[in-house]
């Protein structure tokens, strides 16, 4: 288990194989919470909210008619969306780097 020193500010290293595992990246954002046995750090995603409606105020910018949607399942409607805020959170990290 790697050991992880407290440095100055109470800033600590996450040592690169957990990062790794982890598929952290700069900028990613940890939920830390207090546990009987330690501290528990939580990989957390927070949506970049503008760009995630403008992203989908330019897919669906015509006007759409339940015709689209016939037919597509939920899951088939889930991944569309999903995919929409993937790119967001894609394009945000690359702007963070």
């Amino acid at each position: 288990m790697p050991l992880v020193k407290i440095k100055e500010k109470f800033q600590v290293t996450i040592p690169a194989s957990i990062r790794k595992a982890a598929d952290l990246d700069i900028g990613d954002f940890l939920e830390a919470e207090i546990r009987k046995d330690g501290i528990l750090l939580i990989p957390k995603t927070i949506s970049d909210r503008k760009g995630l409606l403008k992203k989908f105020r330019d897919a669906y910018s015509e006007p759409v008619s339940d015709k689209a949607f016939a037919g597509k399942s939920d899951e088939t409607l889930m991944a569309i969306a999903n995919k929409a805020v993937k790119e967001t959170r894609t394009a945000k990290r690359s702007k963070n780097k």
